[in-house]
Order: structure tokens, then sequence, then C-alpha cells
């Protein structure tokens, strides 16, 4: 089931649509802190570990910052 958060929870926001594993959606939903009513809330992708956009800058196939091997 997905929800969304009616408090945050687990570094996601307020009104986050998000799933969880089906006993912590069920103890959410219990306590008032989500609801299953997806009404007005925001597709939430939780952030992933790796490089970030300013790190990717100038990583291609072997070549310059433009990606252009032995253009130089």
């Amino acid at each position: 089931m997905t929800i969304r958060l009616l408090k945050p929870y687990a570094q996601r926001p307020v009104n986050a649509i998000t799933t969880f594993p089906a006993s912590v959606e069920a103890g959410l939903i219990a306590t008032g802190k989500a609801t299953a009513d997806l009404t007005g809330g925001v597709h939430y992708f939780a952030p992933r570990s790796g490089l970030t956009p300013s790190e990717a800058v100038g990583l291609g196939h072997g070549g310059d910052a433009c990606g252009r091997a032995g253009d130089r």
C-alpha cells in the first residue's frame, strides 16, 4: 500500500507520498501520522547516495570536461 504522510517521518516531509512495509504503514495510519488518502500529496523519492551533479561534471568516457577524448 502507498500512504501520504501527515507528519514528517524517516527524513520524509509532510504530504510525501511514499511506501513502507505494511506493518509500518499500518502503525503510521493508526497513530494519525499518515493516511491512505493520497489527495494533495507529493511523490517523494528518497535521495540516493553517490555523485552530486557538481561532482559528475567532467566525468565522461575518458575525455576532457566535454567528453571528447583526444580532442585537446
